[in-house]
């Protein structure tokens, strides 16, 4: 049960001009420190961020030590400026926030002389010295311009702690998940878009998103605070929101199979080996984002259109590809009723089709089974300034999805086949299934800065609530039983699948879910004693009940055997029943120290306690689930058919 990252002490030098993911997974947060001329710090400084990316401007007055604190800011490029009666306003542009980091910018001000203002306009800190998370952030060009996959595997392939066990070419990954680990874990990943955690199972992604729609992701491998549930990764997007200024983007991608090289050679090709080269690459995505009424309401619409086909290896083109083809639409509206409430809708909706899933060299393309699913992500989001030092951020969210699997071939005329002594499948396609998954859910945390005790203290406090829902069962499609034949060519071997009678699951027939009923909460302080040290303190917990509902199984075949025993019982009920339910303490710490002084070199340990996510890790466990039963099949008549 326990998946204990152990002792994960990270010792990080990081560099200027390389950038840090932090320990959250929310927004941007920005604070610094206001002094005068002569380093002594300077409370009662009005403080106000204005950036595209924010409706209306921010404010906050720094406290008694010369901290400020921006806690939750959109990713965006950001102009401060400070003000207080007797010295110069300073603006400060450029300052360019990102998901999950808490950027640094200090300030001198000036007494005031012949100029009112002063505008800074150099670079940007770029080094999050605060936080012990240790990965990537993509946006603008890193996120749009490189060819890769354009999805979560492109953007974790880019990502320093992640080993991938496939490399995208030029999209040649794209259509399927590929594995991956970090720093030794697999299996185990949390996946966000825009505050909706869309895990599916324990380590994949639920849809292939729009990576166009968004505004930026963030890649986080190794030191996660009390927001990461499990170890592995964390790979947190942001959707785009809209703007006061219209503004969208029209992307085309394409690539022609006669681009791509070939290093196979005349020993592979005897060998049967063609390699699965791309056939044909385009994506095409246009988005549109704006104000309903400026400073007000926004809105931001995206639509994604992508295909690839692939040979498959030991399957010649002609006969059949691996095509994908992928569908999404994207919406999100911004809204500000109040200088100190954000409200925030968004959507998305993916198609899926694979009409050739599970091609290969043996598997016939009669036997293979097509994809054709549909997938939801949408949330309502509420968050709150209730002061210059406390923040509120409520998600109420579900990612929903419905795979149905379905067969080329009537099982009736071809029934499905596999020959053991050469492994070849053939016939109608087997185990074609539906699965459907349902993950609502809601978050609340509540951010509290508290500059004067002993340095300054941000406390995070946060709770979680997740109902994991996944029902799988053999639809029935692929008919009820398998032939196997040995390496005679006799069928001397039958295995039945438990398939509800009459249609789809059939009339009376119903499959128990597998549930993982999760409850979180976390307590965090960030205690900055001075300017330069950082620690971070804090304890999650986690329960987790695993349970599979009740189900009814009214199978297709319930023969009896010669021994009196039945293939399946012709009707049975599944009693609602527990398989772990536990309570887990994890907790977190560790410090990050400003080497320089300067935010351009930070040392980085950490240390951190973590627990699997069960998810629907134990559906084979499921006796109401999927069922199978084999035996030696005499054949006494011998026409090969049961």
């Amino acid at each position: 049960m326990k998946s204990y990252a152990g002792l994960i002490v990270a010792v990080v030098i990081g560099i200027f001009a390389a950038s840090s993911a932090s320990a959250q997974m929310g927004q941007g947060r920005l604070t610094g420190t206001v002094a005068d001329a002569q380093g002594a710090v300077l409370p009662g400084v009005a403080v106000s961020v204005a950036s595209p990316a924010l409706i209306g401007a921010q404010t906050t007055i720094s406290e008694a030590n010369g901290r400020f604190l921006f806690p939750s800011l959109p990713s965006g490029t950001y102009k401060v400026t400070f003000e207080l009666s007797g010295f110069q306003k300073v603006i400060r542009e450029n300052i360019g926030v990102v998901t999950g980091q808490t950027i640094t910018a200090d300030v001198q001000l000036q007494l005031s002389g012949l100029s009112e203002s002063v505008t800074v306009t150099g670079a940007s800190p770029v080094v999050d010295v605060t936080t012990t998370k240790v990965g990537t952030d993509l946006k603008g060009e890193a996120l749009t311009a490189v060819p890769n996959s354009t999805d979560a595997w492109g953007a974790l392939s880019e990502a320093p702690g992640v080993r991938m066990q496939g490399f995208d070419v030029g999209g040649s990954h794209k259509s399927q998940q590929s594995g991956y680990e970090v720093f030794g874990i697999q299996n185990q990943s949390r996946i966000v878009t825009d505050g909706v955690d869309h895990t599916e199972g324990v380590g994949g992604t639920g849809y292939y998103e729009d990576y166009y729609a968004n505004e930026e992701v963030s890649i986080s491998a190794l030191g996660s605070d009390v927001e990461m549930n499990s170890g592995g990764a964390a790979i947190v997007s942001t959707i785009k929101s809209g703007g006061n200024q219209f503004k969208g983007i029209e992307n085309f991608t394409y690539e022609s199979g006669s681009w791509v090289g070939d290093n196979n050679n005349a020993d592979l090709r005897a060998r049967g080996f063609t390699g699965n080269p791309n056939l044909l690459f385009y994506e095409g995505h246009a988005d549109l984002g704006g104000p309903i009424k400026k400073d007000k309401v926004w809105f931001f619409a995206a639509a994604n259109t992508f295909k690839i086909d692939k040979v498959v290896s030991g399957t010649p083109k002609e006969i059949a590809t691996d095509l994908g083809l992928f569908h999404n639409y994207t919406g999100k509206g911004t809204y500000k009723p109040s200088a100190g409430d954000t409200i925030i809708g968004y959507v998305q909706r993916g198609h899926k089709e694979k009409p050739n899933r599970g091609l290969s060299a043996l598997l016939a393309p009669e036997s293979v089974r097509a994809q054709d699913s549909i997938t939801y992500t949408y949330k309502g989001e509420w968050q709150k300034v209730i002061s210059s030092r406390t923040f509120l951020d409520v998600n109420v969210g579900n990612y929903h999805s419905i795979w149905p699997m379905v067969v080329k071939v009537d099982p009736a005329v071809r029934p499905p086949t596999i020959n053991r002594s050469t492994g070849f499948i053939s016939g109608s396609g087997w185990n074609a299934f539906t699965s459907t998954r349902n993950n609502p859910q809601v978050k609340a945390q509540l951010t509290y800065y508290l500059p004067e005790k002993k340095g300054s203290h941000d406390f995070k406090f946060g709770f979680e609530e997740r109902y994991d829902y996944y029902r799988i069962a053999i639809n029935g499609t692929s008919g009820p039983l398998r032939y196997s034949v040995n390496s005679a060519g006799v069928t001397d071997r039958i295995r039945f699948a438990d398939v509800g009678a009459n249609s789809d699951l059939g009339a009376g027939w119903d499959a128990s879910a597998n549930v993982d009923q999760k409850y979180a909460a976390y307590a965090q302080d960030r205690w900055a004693p001075n300017n330069r040290l950082t620690i971070t303190a804090g304890i999650r917990m986690d329960y987790q009940d695993a349970y599979y509902q009740e189900g009814h199984r009214k199978p297709l075949i319930h023969d009896r055997l010669a021994d009196g025993t039945f293939v399946f019982p012709a009707e049975s009920t599944i009693p609602r029943a527990s398989l772990v339910k536990n309570t887990n303490f994890a907790p977190r710490v560790g410090f990050t120290y400003d080497l320089t002084g300067k935010g351009r070199t930070v040392l980085k340990a950490f240390y951190g306690r973590y627990y699997n996510n069960l998810a629907d890790g134990f559906s084979s466990a499921n006796p109401g689930g999927t069922n199978y039963a084999e035996y030696n099949f005499l054949d006494q008549n011998r026409n090969g058919r049961y």
